[in-house]
């Protein structure tokens, strides 16, 4: 059975080559999921960062970014892998609005690591994606969040629920508004699926974290249904300077 299975997935990737997620160049057969010239071109995040929402900063006398100095955030801390900024960027929406869902696989597993490399999130109980409104996911045909939390669950073996929190009304798109319209625009928009959360602490996953407000709005419902704590891991954060 295995070997069928094995002789499968060899037919599927030639027949069906996957794109590289950083120049979206097809794969070579056994290449894996990224050229291994382009593992370099994306900006990670590096040692000194934000301590609640992980944005870069660049004192390091500093605890925390400009922006979580000045507003509260609902989650309690937050990591992310890459700046998102130019290639970054690019690569994001293709994933998104390209349907290059074979990126999943790569970027999954470098939040994974980044997940996985902080104490206080790697014995989170569950993973929950945040959710698209159904108008939008059928549009689109996948939630790029749940492909991303569907990689993680599986390697770090944390359980993944991707109804727990449903998106119950349309929302204008986030990047055109600033950040006191991001909150109000998101008021109510995020609706538990049950009664009540009886877990310690969950991992919120999303493709973007920009103000941190959309990520605000699922960790709002989720502690208000007993979550005792929410952290936020997104495969790229925006960067500003302090």
């Amino acid at each position: 059975m295995n070997l069928k299975n094995n002789i499968g997935r060899v037919l599927l990737e030639l027949l069906y080559p996957g794109r590289c997620p950083v120049c979206d160049g097809i794969l070579a057969f056994g290449e894996g999921r990224i050229h291994k010239h382009c593992t370099k071109v994306l900006q990670k995040v590096g040692p000194v960062y934000c301590l609640k929402c992980g944005r870069p900063i660049y004192r390091e006398e500093d605890a925390f970014c400009r922006h979580c100095r000045e507003e509260k955030h609902d989650f309690d801390s937050g990591v992310s892998v890459y700046m998102y900024r130019g290639e970054m960027k690019a690569s994001i929406y293709r994933f998104k609005y390209g349907n290059r869902q074979e990126y999943a696989a790569y970027y999954g597993r470098e939040l994974a690591k980044a997940i996985a490399a902080r104490r206080d999130m790697r014995t989170a109980g569950l993973i929950v994606p945040v959710p698209l409104y159904s108008e939008k996911l059928l549009q689109r045909g996948f939630n790029q969040a749940q492909l991303l939390a569907q990689e993680v669950s599986a390697l770090l073996k944390i359980p993944m629920k991707p109804d727990l929190v449903r998106r119950v009304r349309a929302t204008t798109a986030q990047k055109e508004l600033g950040a006191y319209e991001r909150r109000k625009n998101l008021k109510k928009a995020f609706k538990i699926g049950q009664d009540d959360v009886e877990l310690d602490s969950i991992i919120v996953v999303d493709d973007i974290f920009t103000t941190g407000s959309t990520i605000d709005g699922v960790a709002r419902v989720l502690k208000e249904a007993g979550a005792k704590k929410v952290y936020a891991a997104t495969l790229a954060i925006g960067v500003s300077k302090d």
